[in-house]
């Protein structure tokens, strides 16, 4: 099988309905870049006991990391307007989000906006924003 190309991907913003799979979503236009992984990793503590030689650990739990999205600057996209909205959101309500790739096949997982950031660059740069993004959840898989 050969690889999947990221190029055609979409971002979609969804509410805080707590079904995923029943939300409405609206996209996010203009992703440019996205740093970050759609994982987890296990927090863990030391447990190794005096009698051990060697040092043990008990998974604790999950952390989902974080993904920054970094879009092209459109004020008036519902999308942007939408995701700025969950960065200003001062509860602690996780929103949903797509990851449609251009194959069809998606990943749905909840997530915080923790930040809000327009970039600023040079007189040859694009105005963009910077949204760094918690991941509360383990990125569930939807086929296509």
């Amino acid at each position: 099988m050969p690889a999947s190309r990221l190029s055609g991907t979409t971002f979609w913003l969804g509410t805080t309905a707590a079904n995923g799979a029943t939300d409405t979503y609206t996209q996010i236009t203009g992703a440019r870049q996205v740093g970050g992984s759609l994982g987890f990793s296990w927090q863990t503590q030391d447990s190794t006991a005096i009698e051990d030689s060697w040092r043990k650990t008990t998974k604790t739990v999950r952390d989902g990391g974080n993904m920054d999205l970094e879009y092209n600057e459109i004020p008036t996209d519902p999308g942007q307007v939408a995701l700025q909205a969950c960065a200003n959101d001062t509860s602690d309500l996780e929103y949903n989000l797509e990851v449609r790739y251009a194959q069809g096949d998606k990943r749905r997982l909840k997530v915080k906006a923790n930040s809000f950031e327009p970039q600023i660059g040079n007189a040859g740069a694009i105005r963009s924003i910077r949204v760094r993004l918690e991941i509360e959840n383990s990125a569930v898989y939807v086929a296509a």
